[in-house]
């Protein structure tokens, strides 16, 4: 290994101390070499404090002189050398280490993807990030797979070419291709055309009798009587045979007007009958989903302001308040049933009570099923079959009537013999009070 005389040196006679200019020990220089000082004489290196610094032994003999020639001989190169390349190999892998080493790929571009191979620099899987991956032919983005896992395609397909020309029995027989619009029936107008261009004959036969054909608009038209469908180009259907008793099925009209029909032979492989109407095929036979009956109790056949549309019953929760402080009542039983028919709301309730706080103002019953009609005549009546433990009644008449636009109930009373009624004050109802009552109005 060449000796080192990068620079130059400063000694001090009787010093162990070498001040270099321009020199670089901590990297070409080690501990142990031999310093050649400016007397010609050789030192023992002992310490390397700096590049521009390090100690001799012994002492330097020679004068003092600055910016002098020195030369460093090594005495342990290969061991040296072998360490600097030792370290200079961990270090170009250090990176590799910390990545690819980890699995850690950094983020590439279209012409240079994250992973590659080396004969194909732009084919691969991308790592852009925002966990997303990104797969590449070609320099060009072809799929990107996002955070949520769904897959989006970024290929452009490749529109199908239709069999040349216009002949609905033409055959496409390039790879890739679709059948022409109407060709073999998909698509087609009219099944006439179908049954023309089409073999009659099913593959095998349903029953063990005559086969299963196509009937055309043409063939219905001839075969059906006085009773027929439409006629014309409105009807496609087949004919069913199950031994010597066959059947024909057919569909008549087009789209909401469209309707099933059958009809099967007077006598055996004789005389048809005539063509007989199933439904509608928008009909609850066809859709699966019934609509609710109109139950039409009028001598309209068709549906007007006295068709009977609606019908329920069901329970509902009554309650005491007063009109000007609510109150806080509990109730042994408060439970109340209702019937509603058209616009007509019948109920029955029960209310006893167990305690009762705070009522003020007339008494109110909340909680009917339905309001009651903006009206004056949609009050009806409202009927108080039994009560007790109210106080101050024995001398009045108990009673109620409908509010109208809202769904409660205002009690009054009336002194015996009275021609006027006044409100019934909530303060007069007790902890063990109960009114049964019921009524009916409008909504």
């Amino acid at each position: 290994m060449a000796w080192y005389r990068t620079g130059t040196v400063t000694v001090t006679n009787n010093s162990n101390v070498v001040t270099g200019t321009g020199t670089a020990w901590v990297d070409a220089v080690s501990i142990g070499e031999t310093f050649l000082g400016p007397d010609s004489q050789v030192y023992e290196i002992t310490s390397i404090v700096s590049g521009t610094s390090l100690r001799v032994s012994p002492n330097y003999k020679g004068p003092t002189a600055a910016n002098q020639s020195y030369a460093v001989m090594p005495t342990q190169s290969y061991i040296r050398d072998l360490a600097a390349q030792a370290a200079e190999l961990v270090n170009s892998y250090a990176t590799a280490r910390d990545t690819a080493g980890k699995g850690k790929f950094a983020a590439g571009t279209v012409a240079a993807p994250s992973l590659r191979a080396t004969a194909d620099e732009d084919t691969g899987v991308n790592l852009p990030g925002g966990n997303v991956l990104e797969f590449i032919t070609g320099g060009a983005v072809r799929a990107t797979l996002n955070s949520a896992g769904v897959m989006n395609f970024s290929v452009s397909p490749t529109a199908p070419t239709p069999a040349a020309g216009a002949n609905n029995t033409a055959i496409q027989t390039t790879a890739g291709s679709l059948l022409q619009m109407k060709q073999y029936g998909l698509g087609q107008e009219r099944f006439g055309d179908v049954a023309s261009g089409y073999p009659k004959v099913l593959p095998g036969s349903i029953g063990n009798g005559s086969p299963t054909t196509f009937i055309t608009a043409e063939a219905a038209d001839s075969q059906a009587s006085g009773n027929a469908p439409v006629s014309g180009e409105a009807f496609s259907g087949v004919s069913v045979s199950r031994g010597l008793r066959p059947v024909q099925l057919g569909v008549s009209g087009a789209g909401a007007g469209a309707s099933a029909w059958y009809r099967g032979y007077t006598t055996q492989g004789s005389v048809l009958a005539d063509w007989k109407r199933l439904a509608d095929l928008n009909s609850p036979a066809f859709t699966g989903a019934p609509s609710a009956p109109n139950l039409r109790l009028t001598n309209s056949l068709t549906s007007n302001a006295n068709t009977l549309d609606y019908y329920e019953e069901g329970t509902f929760t009554p309650t005491l308040v007063g009109t000007t402080a609510a109150g806080t009542n509990t109730y042994a039983i408060n439970a109340g049933r209702y019937t509603r028919i058209g616009g007509v709301v019948f109920w029955t309730a029960v209310i006893e009570l167990s305690s009762t706080s705070g009522m003020a103002g007339q008494l109110r019953l909340n909680g009917l099923p339905f309001s009651v009609a903006n009206a004056r005549v949609a009050r009806g009546a409202v009927t108080i079959g039994y009560y007790s433990n109210l106080s101050d009644t024995a001398a009045y008449d108990f009673r109620a009537f409908h509010n109208v636009a809202a769904a409660t109930v205002d009690f009054l009373k009336r002194a015996v013999g009275g021609t006027t009624s006044g409100a019934f004050p909530s303060s007069e109802v007790g902890n063990t009070s109960q009114i049964y009552l019921s009524g009916h109005y409008e909504v």
